[in-house]
This record gives C-alpha cells, sequence and structure tokens, in this order.
C-alpha cells in the first residue's frame, strides 16, 4: 500500500470523517496508551479527546470552544484556534514508533 498523498491529508485534516483511523478506548490514570495499526509508512497527525461524559461527540461551547480536554500530535499550543497540519504532522519511517499526545483541559 502507497502511503497517503500530501493533498489528499491536508484536505481531510481535521474535517468531519477524513480519518483514517478513529478509535476508542478507555482513560487510564497517569497515562493511556494506546496502539494504531497505520496502512505504511508516511505522515500522518494524531488528534486526540477525552470524551468526559461518554457520548461519543467532542463537545463544544455556544461560542464553539472546547468543553472537553483534547490533544494532537507534536503538542502545538492552539491558544489562537486549531493547529496546522504542518505543526501536528508525524513522520512514521518505521513501524514501533511512539509518540506522546498531551490532552490539554479547558
Amino acid at each position: 500500500m502507497r502511503s497517503p498523498s500530501t493533498p489528499t491529508i491536508l484536505s481531510k485534516f481535521l474535517a468531519r470523517r477524513g480519518a483514517l483511523y478513529v478509535g476508542r478506548v478507555p482513560a487510564r490514570t497517569p497515562a493511556t496508551r494506546v496502539c494504531i495499526h497505520l496502512p505504511s509508512t508516511g505522515t500522518y497527525a494524531i488528534a486526540v479527546y477525552h470524551d468526559a461524559d461518554a457520548n461519543r461527540s467532542f463537545n463544544r461551547t455556544g461560542l464553539g470552544l472546547p468543553e472537553e480536554g483534547f490533544g494532537f500530535s507534536n503538542n502545538p499550543g492552539t491558544l489562537f484556534g486549531l493547529p496546522s497540519f504542518r505543526s501536528v504532522r508525524l513522520a512514521v519511517p518505521r513501524s514501533n514508533m511512539q509518540t506522546t499526545v498531551r490532552i490539554r483541559y479547558p
């Protein structure tokens, strides 16, 4: 399988139904570990959220601000809005890679 092309990735980044993989795992203290199978090496981005009320949806306020914890690969700042793909892209040159995503709470 070929790695996803950059234009395809950019058009799907944070788009509704644009995810390559959606998984749900129970949160664990002090850290939750997840293994994600990727179709091939390449460039990817990870976005996660803590579904605190278990409604399977990322809750936002009436102004569109997050109500639940969230995070992205490379842990970019989000003070001025959603991060760009460039700031969260993650090169995956081989299997058995690890990264840490810190969840920020509003």
